[in-house]
């Protein structure tokens, strides 16, 4: 596995971990709390590993959209986009109202982004088409699945037993399950 050739420190004075024993780090971040360093390892038309130091979430599969030569990461309220081909950070993107990027899904033309309190789509140039306010600000315990997604659209639930369906124009339907209201002690 080659490693790749990335140093991207946006503010390395506060971080709680000795990022000089990380040789390739993407750090976006810009808290001075919790951090956590994660590791992106890529396989087959990129070979890479890419060290990421976040703040307070580690990454997962959730956090993490590979799109072609082009690697999508989730860090709290930032997204991180790398270009593959040049083992370079392009752009950062913030998200004032998020409290944090929970999933990113791939549709046809663009990028859900399903955050605390807001979720967002970006077309592929990666600007915000639209975004709509969430009552979800926390995960649902009570559902097996609270975020799927599907070719044409995505299904999020929320702390109160709200279903919402969202397709790429920003259109949704949403359904309510009591039985799934996380407020309730049932």
């Amino acid at each position: 596995m080659q490693t790749a050739k990335i140093d991207i420190i946006k503010n390395d004075t506060h971080a709680s971990v000795d990022l000089s024993t990380l040789s390739n780090v993407i750090y976006v971040e810009d808290s001075e709390d919790l951090y956590v360093v994660s590791q992106i390892t890529l396989s087959g038309k990129y070979n890479r590993v890419y060290n990421v130091v976040s703040f307070f979430i580690s990454l997962d599969s959730d956090r993490i959209c590979l799109d072609c030569d082009t690697l999508l990461i989730a860090l709290f309220e930032e997204l991180a986009i790398v270009d593959l081909k040049q083992d370079k950070l392009v752009r950062v993107i913030k998200f004032d109202n998020c409290w944090g990027i929970r999933n990113i899904c791939k549709l046809k033309s663009g990028y859900f982004i399903h955050g605390e309190g807001v979720n967002y789509f970006l077309n592929k140039n990666f600007e915000i088409l639209w975004e709509s306010s969430s009552v979800d600000i926390f995960v649902n315990m009570k559902v097996e699945n609270d975020f799927e997604s599907n070719e044409d659209y995505v299904v999020v639930f929320d702390w109160y037993g709200h279903k919402f369906y969202y397709n790429e124009s920003g259109e949704y339907k949403c359904e309510y399950f009591p039985q799934f209201n996380c407020d309730n002690n049932n």
